[in-house]
C-alpha cells in the first residue's frame, strides 16, 4: 500500500512539473542545423529530455595529396571507392567532397541550476539516433592523365553519445535565452554502407558544435 502510494506521488509530481519546449541553431563547419526539444521537471532540478535534431553537419574535400603515405586512398563509402570505366580506361578515386545533412532522434537526462532569478546552468546527457544524408562528388583520374567527376547520394544510419551545457538568461516572462556547447560522440552501426577512415571525414568521433536557442515555459507552473 505504502509503495502504491509513493508511486501516486512521484507520477503526479511529474504531471504537475515543469514542462518547456525549445528551439536552437547549432554550428559546425559553415553549416547550421537546428533542433526542436522538449523538456519536464523532475525530481527537482533533473530533467527528462528529448528531441529531433535536422538540418547540415559541414562541408569537406579529402584530397589523396594530402595522404601521401598511404598505399591506397579510399572514401568510407564502398560505391565510392570503385574504380570508373569510361571509353575502356579505368579511373582512380583520387578526391572527394562531401556535403552532409542529418536527421536524429535525441533522449537523455539533464540538471539545471539557478544562480539568481536571471541566470543559470544547464547540463545534458543524450544519447541519439539519427540517418545521414550525403552528397558525395569523387574525382578519379587514369593513366591517360584525363579526370572524370562521379556523383553520389548515399545514406547511412549513426549513433552517437552526446554531452551538452548552457548558460541559461531568463529573458522575459516564459522565455529563457540559452547558449553553450554541444559534443556529440559519432559510432558508425554498420560498416558495410559507412567505415570512415580519418578524421576529417564527419560522423566519426568527436564533433562538438556551437549552440543558441530559446526555451519557452508550458503552462502556469
Amino acid at each position: 500500500m505504502r509503495l502504491i502510494f509513493l508511486s501516486f506521488l512521484i507520477i503526479s509530481s511529474i504531471g504537475l512539473s515543469q514542462q518547456r519546449i525549445g528551439f536552437d541553431l547549432n554550428y559546425r563547419q559553415t553549416s547550421l542545423n537546428a533542433s526542436i526539444s522538449y523538456h519536464k521537471v523532475f525530481a527537482q532540478n533533473w530533467l527528462i529530455s528529448g528531441a529531433v535534431n535536422f538540418g547540415g553537419k559541414g562541408k569537406y574535400s579529402v584530397d589523396y595529396r594530402d595522404f601521401s603515405n598511404t598505399s591506397v586512398f579510399t572514401s568510407p563509402w564502398d560505391e565510392v571507392n570503385r574504380p570508373v570505366v569510361d571509353n575502356n580506361a579505368e579511373y582512380e578515386l583520387r578526391r572527394y567532397d562531401v556535403s552532409n545533412r542529418i536527421i536524429a532522434a535525441k533522449i537523455g537526462l539533464g540538471y539545471f541550476h539557478s544562480f539568481d532569478i536571471k541566470h543559470g546552468i544547464r547540463g545534458h546527457i543524450y544519447g541519439q539516433y539519427g540517418q545521414t544524408f550525403n552528397e558525395i562528388r569523387g574525382y578519379y583520374s587514369g593513366s591517360n592523365e584525363g579526370v572524370v567527376i562521379n556523383k553520389k547520394s548515399t545514406i547511412h544510419s549513426v549513433v552517437a553519445l552526446s554531452a551538452e551545457l548552457y548558460h541559461t538568461i531568463h529573458l522575459w516572462k516564459k522565455f529563457t535565452l540559452y547558449y553553450g556547447l554541444k559534443t556529440p560522440y559519432y559510432f558508425t552501426i554498420d560498416k558495410s554502407q559507412f567505415d570512415p577512415k580519418r578524421s576529417v571525414d564527419n560522423f566519426n568521433g568527436l564533433e562538438p558544435e556551437l549552440t543558441l536557442g530559446v526555451t519557452y515555459l508550458i503552462g502556469d507552473c
